[in-house]
């Protein structure tokens, strides 16, 4: 008896002794990780966004921070003006005003690697330095609020050509607005209770949060992003993770519900006043359409419908599109869709979003500039051109 009381004592005392020495070595890696290869996680700087009156709110003139996501680490520099942009001298320039979401501001790369930047980099090179391109692009701006933003702003730029980068998602925020400044923060209006109000949070939120600030393990991950087999995984952990109607699949719905078929008429009357407005100062509007990653990546489209269980029938990948499309030529507005451009690339093997982030890469953005210049040259929309 004697002999089993001291087995088991040994045993409890190898375990305990293993388990600390675990945790002692999980601390040491932890520590050396954060010291020397400190890993990039979502971290929104503070006071990067304001309060606004007239557009819920905007970024801070002068501000200067970081950006982090598990995949970038980006520099922000906003300007006078509150824009993420240089401060321009416009005199004798011909100016174009850039205006959109978190696409067009480039979340996850840097300030000359967005593609407003390279397109006034290609003009200026290839047609004499005296072109001007406003990079008016903010995060999570609707199709709304920049409309709001060029009627408060084009007199003080007078842009000759107006480009509007349009994602999906602007179909709903033009009706249900995302986000708003909490304390220097930028917040998504359904997640406020859950960031402000920690008492509220659930079990599984709590892991999760503690977990996103657990570095060996954003380590591990980081690393293994950048495998092709991971990435499917990944993507596929994301697409059950968001829901049905987080993958925005009612967008793509072949009959629309009285929701989104609202949405859809309030976003086309904010872009027929966008085209009354440029056009009465004597301007020109191209909407550039830049699709999700399920519109490019067709086997990412069909894990969706596979694992929702969806019919096939009932959902048409280019709706969006076909609607635009339509709406534009009825206008009579230039309307450029980057789909084929983006689904090349992907092809070739350059890879234009990001794994775990829904955003453009360097690639996307060079992919964007490049056939927005074509564009513009190729219908000469802004004169001269030589």
């Amino acid at each position: 008896m004697g002999k089993r009381r001291g087995s088991r004592s040994q045993i409890m005392v190898s375990i305990g002794l293993m388990l600390t020495a675990t945790v002692l070595s999980l601390i040491a890696i932890e520590v050396g990780i954060r010291l020397f290869a400190p890993q990039p996680k979502y971290y929104q700087p503070r006071y990067l966004f304001t309060a606004n009156a007239e557009l819920g709110y905007a970024m801070t003139p002068h501000f200067k921070g970081v950006l982090q996501t598990p995949e970038s680490r980006t520099t922000i520099l906003i300007n006078s003006q509150g824009l993420r942009d240089h401060e321009h001298s416009r005199k004798g320039k011909i100016t174009i005003m850039g205006l959109g979401d978190s696409f067009t501001f480039g979340s996850g790369v840097e300030t000359k690697e967005t593609f407003l930047w390279k397109v006034e980099e290609l003009l200026n090179k290839n047609h004499g330095d005296r072109y001007a391109v406003i990079k008016a692009g903010v995060p999570g701006y609707g199709t709304d609020q920049e409309y709001a933003f060029l009627k408060a702003e084009e007199s003080t730029y007078e842009p000759s050509l107006v480009v509007l980068g349009f994602y999906v998602n602007d179909i709903m925020d033009n009706v249900t607005p995302d986000f708003t400044v909490i304390d220097g923060y930028l917040v998504p209006n359904e997640k406020l209770i859950d960031n402000f109000e920690s008492r509220s949070l659930s079990w599984k939120q709590r892991i999760s949060r503690l977990l996103n600030q657990w570095e060996t393990m954003l380590f591990v991950v980081n690393r293994l992003s950048s495998l092709p087999s991971f990435r499917k995984l990944f993507l596929e952990y994301t697409i059950k993770a968001k829901g049905e109607k987080g993958n925005r699949m009612p967008l793509y719905g072949v009959q629309y519900t009285k929701e989104v078929e609202g949405a859809w008429h309030a976003t086309m009357e904010y872009l027929r006043s966008f085209k009354r407005m440029v056009e009465d100062r004597h301007a020109r509007l191209l909407i550039v359409y830049i699709p999700e990653r399920q519109q490019v990546d067709m086997d990412q489209w069909k894990r969706i419908m596979a694992y929702y269980k969806l019919d096939e029938g009932l959902y048409d990948i280019m709706k969006p599109n076909t609607l635009l499309i339509d709406f534009c030529r009825k206008e009579g507005i230039l309307f450029l869709d980057l789909t084929n451009a983006m689904r090349k690339a992907m092809d070739e093997g350059n890879e234009p979003y990001f794994t775990m982030d829904a955003h453009l890469t360097r690639k996307g953005h060079e992919v964007t500039a490049e056939t927005i210049y074509r564009e513009i040259l190729g219908k000469r929309l802004i004169h001269p051109l030589r």
